[in-house]
């Protein structure tokens, strides 16, 4: 129990001090041309909901095929256009012989176990990503984002590793004329 305590504070800490570096580096200028009709306001945010489906079916190295049925619930919310908050709630259905799955992966597989059927709802992982529009033309654009997956899941159904997970990643985007 203390050492999940331990992980969430960890987890915790990495995803404020990703927002507090992401809010440092925001600056955003606005610029007024006199005597021209002001835009139409946009919304300042947007949201999204989506669904869909992944099956995936493979021995991982057992004699017996593992199958996982992978739907999530995925809740986004775009911000000015610069953040990004989501949200998934996955359902899970695997039969196998003892599979442990998270999300979409299969971590370890049991040999000798009896080839059963679990389902029920996965780890839910929530996610923030923030968007940076480059300095000068020749620059990439930049998304900084950091997901936490949350042991939501039935790890003695095996739906779950009953950790929390903490992802950091860069994505960088260079259009090239129409491309």
């Amino acid at each position: 129990q203390s050492a999940l305590s331990g992980s969430w504070q960890v987890s915790l800490r990495a995803g404020l001090a990703l927002l507090a570096i992401s809010c440092a580096f925001v600056v955003r200028a606005r610029a007024e041309v006199v005597g021209e009709k002001p835009a139409p306001a946009r919304p300042a945010g947007r949201i999204s909901v989506s669904t869909g489906f992944d099956f995936s079916s493979g021995e991982y190295g057992e004699s017996e095929a593992t199958e996982v049925w992978y739907v999530p619930l995925n809740v986004k919310y775009e911000w000015r256009r610069r953040w990004v908050f989501r949200v998934t709630v996955p359902y899970l259905r695997v039969t196998s012989p003892g599979s442990i799955v998270t999300g979409r992966d299969i971590v370890a597989v049991s040999e000798g176990a009896p080839r059963e059927t679990r389902e029920g709802l996965g780890d839910v992982v929530i996610g923030i990503t923030h968007r940076f529009d480059p300095p000068h033309r020749a620059l990439p654009y930049v998304d900084l984002s950091t997901r936490v997956k949350l042991p939501t899941a039935s790890q003695k159904e095996g739906l779950g590793t009953g950790e929390v997970d903490t992802t950091l990643q860069v994505d960088l985007m260079k259009p090239f004329g129409r491309f």
